[in-house]
């Protein structure tokens, strides 16, 4: 009987061979009940957003970074581990969280921060481009970890960062919203 190969991490073989990894993927016979789950991940993340409006941030205004980066952190270590292209689309929905959680909460606390400077646009500016410039390196620092040492590793690094963040904001970040 001959050994089946074994396959290598879609997100390693994306880059080196894209056409036969999304063939693989598509080639791979659907799970009705994970179409479906994948189907409710999306509007469960689809419903988080909305949950955190810009009315119900403001209440509970710090919490929801929290989530963001405990959503990063878990994220990253689910890269990590999980093989099946299937399951590695579901993981995707922390990224949606994330996305959700950043997307209203940065502006809600810059504007506390930069409250009555006249400076908004700028501290919005400089938030915007230290996270681009975090984006890129971690990319960088990622990709090269990846090489050296496997994507497991990188993406737990990942997951390490954020885990660092997730503490430095629990421990160190004062409550910003102003009491009226």
């Amino acid at each position: 009987m001959p050994e089946k190969a074994i396959q290598p991490s879609p997100w390693i073989s994306i880059w080196v061979a894209p056409r036969r990894t999304i063939e693989r993927i598509l080639a791979a016979p659907p799970r009705q009940s994970l179409v479906l789950l994948l189907a409710a991940l999306g509007a469960i993340a689809s419903l988080f957003q909305h949950f955190f409006s810009f009315r119900l941030a403001g209440q509970l205004f710090h919490w929801p970074i929290l989530l963001g980066f405990a959503a990063l952190a878990i994220r990253g270590l689910l890269f990590a581990t999980v093989q099946d292209p299937y399951l590695l689309v579901a993981v995707q929905v922390f990224d949606g969280i994330t996305a959700a959680v950043f997307s209203v909460m940065i502006p809600l606390i810059v504007a506390d921060v930069a409250f009555g400077s006249g400076h908004f646009n700028l501290a919005q500016g400089i938030v915007g481009t230290a996270t681009g410039i975090g984006a890129s390196l971690s990319t960088v620092l990622a990709g090269y970890v990846s090489d050296k040492f496997g994507s497991s590793v990188a993406f737990t690094g990942l997951a390490g960062v954020a885990a660092a963040g997730l503490a430095m904001i629990w421990f160190v970040m004062p409550e910003t919203r102003r009491r009226t």
